[in-house]
């Protein structure tokens, strides 16, 4: 990545200050003083900086530093991501000219609604037209009794053009009034009809002003430099004729208005899209690697069956390609239970569900476990029936398994856990209190973000993702309801969570049909 964006091979960038990739002095100063900033131990972002690639060209970048420090707050090292924004950058100018655009549209419109005076109104439509596309000269022309009739013109050579009639047919102008099309001719001198009434035109825009499909005038923008107008103008300027034409006939405004912001949406949610990447990332390469582990797990299991055939070293490779290819699983199966769950509808509309019930089967399936460690589950349990939700049951029980299996992995041998489940007046509470080593406090806060693990020499050993207690809180909070969490180092931990009862009369109705 950094090959392409800068155009040097790693090796040259090594032993260089960081201000080499800067094209302006100003940025390389300022680019020093942000990176002592990293140094000290700051996060950093600095935008607005001309990047230099090798080949001295330049791009607009925004540069992102951290500092990764170890688990007692000493900084071991940085990261620092360039990204080029030139192209961004490029769509935030293109919506600020939609946007400049809109605001004049939005004047043009107050304009010439708030007055009757036709003089004023044509002398304002034309006035914007000129000054927004930059043109030298133009005149605005409305059909009175059956001819076209100019009524306001701008420009030295124009002066004196009010009242001239045009004829159909005859020049640009006129091929405008037989059919009804705008022109856009970006060489006049190369088009055959152009009739030249001004001296030094290059190039002109002749856009008609309609109503109900009826041709009621015309404006025309003309310049002497055949490189002024560009196709945008010239889509612009039939824009703005359909705001004249709807002032003056009170037509086609609402239509034209809806159009124009429907495409200054779609360019706002373009923009906005680009700040999804990385969440589209994750999503697109968990389904995409899904199908090759696929593949690596049933090769892995093939040669399991014939594990007596190799040497002990290949018997051992072949186990740590299994673990590695697990691992790989359990994470791409994390990340896609938690896209799952983001997508998830409404749970509050959900079914109604006996918690009690959930967690009965969860110990259940976890007693074997649990014996496993010489552990002690406990449990207080509510009577099915009593403690009845909204919600998706197989989220919910995911969240209830996650937190006994976590409480299972991180509890010593014959150690005790305690699983517990009651009900209050509005809402029931499920937690899973163990005795293992307990959560350090300056970890705590940190617990339910994803791909956070807490590092010890006592759990080093145990795989994980750091997904599952950020799943659980997805799904709670999803089903409106709030984390149970409490840790004492060297003591223990209680997580859990609580959710709301159904209301009473459903939570009565239910038990009525289960008794009949």
């Amino acid at each position: 990545a950094f090959t392409r964006t800068f155009g040097y091979a790693s090796r040259e960038a090594l032993g260089h200050d960081v201000s080499f990739l800067c094209a302006k002095p100003d940025d390389c100063q300022r680019l020093r003083q942000e990176f002592s900033k990293l140094v000290g131990g700051e996060s950093i972002l600095i935008t607005g900086t001309q990047c230099l690639r090798k080949d001295e060209s330049n791009f607009d970048g925004e540069i992102v530093g951290v500092a990764v420090q170890t688990d007692d707050g000493k900084i071991k090292g940085y990261i620092v991501i360039i990204r080029d924004v030139t192209r961004r950058k490029a769509l935030e100018a293109e919506m600020q000219d939609n946007f400049s655009q809109l605001a004049v549209l939005q004047q043009v419109d107050i304009e010439l609604n708030s007055t009757l005076d036709l003089t004023r109104a044509t002398m304002f439509a034309l006035n914007a037209a000129v000054r927004l596309s930059g043109a030298d000269s133009g005149f605005i022309a409305l059909k009175d009794h059956e001819q076209m009739v100019v009524q306001q013109s701008i420009g030295t050579e124009r002066e004196g053009y009010s009242g001239t009639r045009l004829v159909p047919g005859r020049g640009i102008v006129g091929r405008l009034i037989t059919r009804h099309q705008p022109e856009f001719v970006r060489n006049v001198q190369l088009d055959e009809d152009y009739e030249a009434d001004l001296p030094g035109i290059r190039s002109m825009i002749a856009v008609p002003l309609m109503s109900q499909d009826n041709l009621i005038g015309l404006i025309c923008v003309e310049t002497a430099d055949k490189m002024r107008f560009d196709r945008e103008i010239f889509d612009f300027l039939q824009v703005l004729a359909g705001r004249i034409a709807a002032a003056l006939d009170n037509a086609r405004l609402h239509h034209d208005l809806q159009d124009r912001l429907a495409e200054e949406r779609a360019l706002s949610a373009r923009i906005s899209n680009l700040e999804q990447i990385k969440t589209d990332m994750i999503r697109i390469a968990s389904h995409d690697i899904r199908n090759p582990l696929s593949i690596v797990q049933g090769y892995l299991s093939m040669l399991r069956m014939d594990m007596a055939q190799l040497n002990p070293e290949h018997r051992q490779f072949v186990t740590e390609m299994e673990k590695a290819s697990d691992r790989m699983d359990r994470i791409l199966t994390d990340i896609l239970s938690l896209e799952r769950i983001e997508q998830m509808a409404d749970p509050s509309s959900g079914d109604v569900i006996d918690l009690a019930m959930l967690v009965q089967q969860g110990l259940a399936q976890y007693q074997s476990k649990a014996r496993t460690k010489s552990q002690r589950i406990s449990g207080a349990i509510t009577r099915q029936g009593e403690a009845l939700i909204h919600g998706e049951e197989t989220q919910i029980y995911e969240a209830v398994i996650n937190l006994i299996s976590n409480a299972i992995k991180y509890t010593p041998e014959q150690g005790h856990i305690d699983v517990r489940l009651s009900v209050g007046d509005e809402a029931v509470s499920f937690t899973v209190t163990d005795n293992g080593e307990g959560i350090p406090l300056e970890h705590q806060a940190e617990l339910f973000k994803p791909f956070y693990r807490v590092r010890s020499v006592e759990n080093n050993h145990i795989e994980g993702t750091g997904l599952g207690l950020h799943i659980v809180k997805n799904i709670i909070e999803r089903h409106g309801g709030t984390i149970i969490f409490q840790s004492t180092p060297s003591v223990g931990s209680i997580f859990g969570f609580r959710l709301p009862l159904v209301p009473s009369q459903i939570h009565q109705q239910t038990i009525e049909d289960e008794a009949s």
